[in-house]
């Protein structure tokens, strides 16, 4: 696939943001889902569920926004592509959560069961999104896109990715997943931020190198077993707070 091809999935444009308005918007929604997590861990310790899909749905959103976050203040030509960004960081993380997952957990069952995870994140991702909208109505241009909806054929190409190991972004292959896979999202955010100052491409793998290492050691990703998951269906308040 050419740098045309892939750029064309991001066929909305959001309006520019400063970078003082980026920085700003980030850390409105840094706060919010860290409160989201407090909480959350203050139920989930009552109640004494050992696993709850919605650990991956934070984990994802949380390190999406904190990456973003961190190559901001590394490499500041990203606020101008930001939600493009952020889109593309959810489903890294996304992925990642499922790659994790699926080495952890070798039994076909298990496997299988990891898979039917990915709906129910999803549906649980856009609960929260409705949320950060309720609390902060006029960041709608900036989380409707990142934490919507994805379109089917974005997310399924990510999948053949970051899962599979099938590359369609052009990128040196090492055979090792992980490395490849920060490769592989340091290429398509310089493609999509148009970046190409050497320093500043280096700048964002610095970023996606050490948030990978962070990102793997979290402890709503590593507290995770699939087959002790209380429910895979999202808790009726969710649905009914969308």
């Amino acid at each position: 696939m050419n740098v045309r091809a892939l750029l064309s999935i991001f066929r909305r444009k959001p309006p520019l943001l400063t970078l003082n308005e980026a920085l700003s918007h980030l850390g409105a929604l840094d706060q919010f889902i860290q409160f989201e997590i407090i909480e959350f861990e203050k139920k989930r310790l009552l109640v004494g569920n050992k696993s709850d899909v919605r650990e991956l749905v934070y984990f994802s959103i949380a390190n999406a926004i904190w990456s973003t976050k961190a190559m901001i203040m590394e490499c500041p030509s990203v606020a101008k592509s930001i939600t493009q960004v952020l889109t593309e960081l959810r489903i890294y993380y996304e992925c990642l959560w499922q790659l994790v997952l699926l080495n952890r957990f070798k039994l076909v069952k298990d496997r299988v069961d990891v898979a039917s995870l990915y709906p129910w994140v999803q549906l649980g991702t856009i609960a929260v999104k409705n949320r950060m909208l309720s609390a902060a109505p006029d960041l709608r241009n900036f989380v409707e896109g990142p934490f919507g909806s994805l379109e089917q054929t974005h997310f399924l190409a990510a999948v053949h990715e970051y899962i599979n190991g099938k590359r369609i972004t052009p990128i040196p292959i090492t055979g090792d997943m992980i490395r490849d896979n920060v490769e592989t999202i340091v290429t398509r955010i310089t493609l999509v931020c148009k970046i190409a100052s050497l320093e500043q491409i280096n700048a964002v793998r610095f970023v996606m190198n050490r948030e990978t290492i962070v990102a793997l050691d979290s402890a709503l990703l590593n507290g995770f077993d699939v087959t002790a998951a209380a429910s895979y269906k999202m808790p009726p308040e969710w649905l009914a707070r969308g």
